[in-house]
């Protein structure tokens, strides 16, 4: 079962990020998860990561491109390029497109990236994908943390505050004292 869906991405990837990354989810005998996510405008390859084997933790396998297989947007991208490194790629979008821009001074770092996220599910089930600077993505492609009637759970609002505030909400690290402090308040003797 093949699924893809649209998004907006804004490049805020700061210091703050982790750039964890990979899948969860159950994999029969002969099963694959992949996960790929396509720069839209250039179908240009972002993110790619599968798992064949069933995994509670966050796990994946990157590919290795060379830049001469992932097509005309790919033209900033390393000579060899591991298809985890979402910061690389999508840094190297953003150069594409300020180069190809006629409009200066060009906002770098702060414009839309419409992304696809295509998902393939062979005898297996995902459960949740983390991408840094997306979050967690259910098997549906929503934001994992909400409904999916909620405004938040459309990860085209990924980058709005309202979006970010619930996330951070939502998921709490309980190493920050300010985050504890809010996971008790909401969360209470849970944690």
């Amino acid at each position: 079962m093949c699924m893809c869906f649209l998004l907006m991405f804004i490049m805020e990837l700061e210091g703050k990020e982790t750039m964890e990354n990979g899948i969860k989810g159950v994999v029969n005998a002969g099963g694959k998860i992949d996960v790929k996510i396509y720069a839209e405008t250039t179908n240009t390859l972002v993110y790619h990561a599968y798992i064949t084997s069933t995994s509670s933790a966050f796990a994946g396998i990157g590919t290795v491109y060379n830049k001469s297989a992932l097509g005309s947007g790919a033209i900033y991208y390393p000579n060899t390029w591991n298809s985890r490194d979402i910061k690389t790629s999508l840094g190297s979008i953003e150069r594409f497109s300020y180069d190809s821009s006629k409009i200066h001074p060009f906002p770098f770092l702060r414009h839309n990236i419409n992304l696809k996220i295509q998902i393939t599910e062979a005898n297996s089930v995902m459960e949740i994908c983390k991408i840094p600077g997306l979050g967690l993505i259910d098997r549906n492609g929503g934001n994992y943390l909400f409904h999916p009637n909620h405004y938040c759970y459309d990860l085209r609002h990924a980058a709005d505050f309202v979006t970010k505030a619930w996330s951070h909400f939502k998921s709490p690290d309980i190493n920050k004292p300010i985050d504890l402090v809010l996971a008790a308040q909401v969360f209470g003797d849970l944690i």
